[in-house]
């Protein structure tokens, strides 16, 4: 075989030898730094997204907090205006019957004692035995 006669063995190792000595130096000296500034500073930007990315989250709970605090506070202050317009439109309309019982309702009952009595007692007595006869069939 011609790769391994005796004569050229020798010469061919060394510049094997020579070739891969330069091309791994090459490497080591050249391309492998800024590789590895590069894989840091990957590394530094994954880090700073990841931190920034827990601050938000932290953030947004707190907004959410807040936000629920807030909806609370409102609906507190809705229940405390609806307690209030209630609470004012009982009176408001306490103060209308107890109007309409002492003007109107006491007239309509006037009127019904006085046309009570025009009838006369036997005539109701026995339209209540006549409404009860029909009640009955």
């Amino acid at each position: 075989m011609p790769q391994l006669d005796a004569l050229t063995f020798l010469s061919q190792l060394t510049w094997l030898l020579i070739f891969f000595m330069v091309l791994y130096f090459r490497v080591v000296l050249v391309y492998l730094p800024p590789l590895a500034g590069v894989l840091k500073l990957r590394k530094k930007t994954k880090e700073q997204d990841l931190s920034d990315i827990n601050l938000v989250g932290e953030y947004r709970r707190q907004e959410a907090a807040g936000y629920e605090a807030a909806l609370k506070g409102c609906m507190s202050q809705v229940q405390g205006c609806f307690q209030q317009s209630l609470e004012a439109s009982s009176a408001g309309v306490t103060k209308v019957f107890g109007e309409v019982n002492r003007t109107v309702l006491q007239r309509a009952n006037a009127l019904y004692l006085a046309a009570l009595l025009s009838l006369g007692l036997t005539q109701v007595i026995g339209g209540r035995l006549v409404v009860k006869g029909l009640a009955s069939k």
